[in-house]
């Protein structure tokens, strides 16, 4: 596993897999409540700061949502 924490949604994200898991309390991933990242719901991925999305190198063309959202950064 390789984790990289995304604090703007209280997620982690897994890089080697793109499984996305909520954030416990103590700062752990929940692995037993993991979504790929392209099953994220649009107010998930909306609600990602800015930061968050340079960490995750988001947007850019191979990644692949079942949406098209659009941020407000970016119109």
């Amino acid at each position: 596993m390789n984790l990289l924490r995304l604090n703007s949604v209280g997620s982690v994200l897994d890089l080697e897999d793109n499984m996305v898991y909520p954030q416990l309390v103590d700062g752990l991933p929940d692995l037993n409540m993991g979504v790929e990242l392209d099953e994220c719901s649009d107010e998930w991925v909306l609600s990602l700061s800015r930061e968050d999305r340079v960490k995750v190198n988001f947007p850019q063309s191979s990644n692949v949502f079942n949406n098209s959202v659009k941020f407000a950064d970016e119109l």
